[in-house]
């Protein structure tokens, strides 16, 4: 920003009070189930494996790339999450200067400062900002790309671009709108004027293979780059056909086409961007979340901007609507971190929904998002996770899938912020499923007899049926969970 705007001391209040604002959020706001999912792959990438060939994920890979190396050094501990959070700060900060930077020629100095200030405390932006996921270094290199165009940068413009498909398959419709609201505005141009139009339209080839070149670079290093460690295919269907394979009601599916054909050319020659992008979105999205409608806080904010309302009135209102939607989190997903990082190794496996662990692999490929539920009801889970000597499960949700869900809570006992392998002894017999050293949880062990041996500390115990002699009640489980480190 220019000095003019930084000497303004009400916009530099209202820019000092974002940045305290966003900071509460990072530390107070619910960590999101993505954010450990995005975590566990930057961590994948930094332990050598390769996301989509090793680890699944349906994301494209731009944030994980970015933040292995940060990953490599990162405290095993649930500290990870705000560490990361903060890691995100000056990506979203960033943001905030493109919009500055957009708005400027387009309202005015002070205005697009007011328009960059309050776009950082908008609702669901700040919220979701303040969050490790993708969503935010889509908007980023979206702001730029839209930044570096009216530069008329066309070859980093599509870089950006890239980077921005690169960074979440939301870019795919968010280009489309753009290009929707683009073709009336091409379409008006002056014919009587046929030198004119030529030159324009030689300029705007010119531009167009620019903007291309810039465009297939990166698209093209990261294909060579999966290709060359065998994941290309792994990481075309992840990204893009799994996604697509979200059950949707036929209804779903027709109506927002019909819907789509009907309004479509009633709109094509005055709506702008963001109605084509809130058009293709309600009508072909099939999963629909706040989050997806980002790229138009940004242009309202501007909006917002341009009018009289005062901006310390905008901006109260808008931090205090992205306060009303503020979730407390209940330190679960940190609880359950430090647990499992306490009891296993680097080279243990944790079942968990999709990384919920972070620093350990699963012993499962399947991941059970909302897709993930729907195709994976019967994914061979429990055979991978014998087969693994997978000794700690996430605790029991009904995400998980039926057979597994029954699997585990028959062979895994809760012991607080997740579960370990093992079985409460009933009629004088208990089943191991899981071949692993085993503790007696009881008042008196020494009195315990197992296979008609008595009990003298933990031990290896097969996989089956196995006897039990006690005069209490007694639970056989991990021994490590006993001990209570790894």
């Amino acid at each position: 920003m220019k000095r003019g705007v930084l000497r303004d001391r009400k916009l530099a209040v209202l820019a000092a009070a974002s940045v305290v604002v966003r900071i509460a959020f990072i530390f107070t706001h619910r960590i999101d189930s993505d954010e450990p999912q995005h975590l566990h792959v930057a961590w994948a990438w930094s332990r050598g494996l390769v996301q989509y060939r090793d680890v699944f994920d349906n994301h494209f890979p731009l944030l994980h790339l970015l933040f292995a190396p940060l990953m490599g050094v990162m405290p095993e501990s649930s500290a990870v999450f705000v560490i990361a959070r903060f890691a995100m700060l000056p990506i979203a900060l960033a943001c905030s200067y493109f919009v500055y930077r957009i708005a400027e020629p387009l309202i005015g100095e002070r205005k697009a400062a007011i328009a960059a200030i309050v776009f950082s405390v908008m609702p669901p932006w700040l919220p979701k900002s303040v969050e490790f996921r993708n969503d935010t270094l889509w908007i980023f290199f979206w702001l730029a790309m839209l930044a570096l165009l009216a530069r008329r940068d066309y070859f980093w413009s599509g870089v950006a671009a890239a980077l921005c498909l690169l960074a979440s398959v939301k870019a795919l419709p968010l280009f489309l709108a753009m290009a929707c609201g683009a073709a009336p505005a091409l379409g008006r141009r002056d014919s009587r004027d046929r030198l004119a139009m030529l030159s324009a339209a030689e300029s705007g080839r010119r531009s167009t293979v620019r903007v291309a070149f810039g465009f297939a670079i990166p698209l093209l290093v990261t294909a060579l780059f999966f290709a060359a460690y065998g994941a290309l295919d792994d990481m075309l269907y992840a990204t893009l056909f799994f996604n697509a394979s979200l059950p949707v009601h036929a209804a779903r599916r027709i109506g927002g086409a019909v819907a789509f054909a009907a309004v479509a050319p009633l709109a094509f020659r005055r709506a702008n961007v963001a109605v084509w992008y809130g058009l293709v979105m309600l009508c072909f999205w099939p999963s629909l979340s706040p989050r997806d409608f980002l790229p138009l806080v940004p242009l309202a904010a501007i909006a917002l901007a341009s009018t009289r309302i005062p901006a310390i009135a905008l901006f109260v209102v808008m931090a205090a609507a992205s306060v009303w939607c503020l979730e407390p989190g209940d330190h679960s997903r940190q609880q359950f971190v430090d647990a499992a990082v306490k009891l296993t190794t680097p080279n243990e496996y944790v079942f968990d929904l999709k990384g919920n662990a972070v620093f350990r692999r699963r012993p499962i490929r399947s991941i059970y998002d909302i897709v993930g539920r729907a195709l994976f009801r019967n994914d061979g889970a429990p055979a991978q996770i014998v087969a693994r000597r997978c000794c700690v499960a996430i605790d029991d949700m009904s995400h998980i899938p039926p057979a597994t869900r029954a699997f585990l809570n028959q062979n895994f006992v809760d012991i607080g912020p997740l579960r370990v392998c093992g079985s409460v002894a009933r009629d004088g017999a208990f089943t191991i499923a899981i071949p692993q050293t085993y503790a007696v949880v009881a008042r008196d062990p020494a009195r315990v007899t197992i296979d008609g041996m008595p009990y003298r500390g933990p031990r290896f115990l097969a996989a089956g049926r196995h006897t039990l002699a006690a005069a209490e009640p007694v639970t056989v489980i991990w021994w490590r969970a006993v001990k209570g480190k790894r």
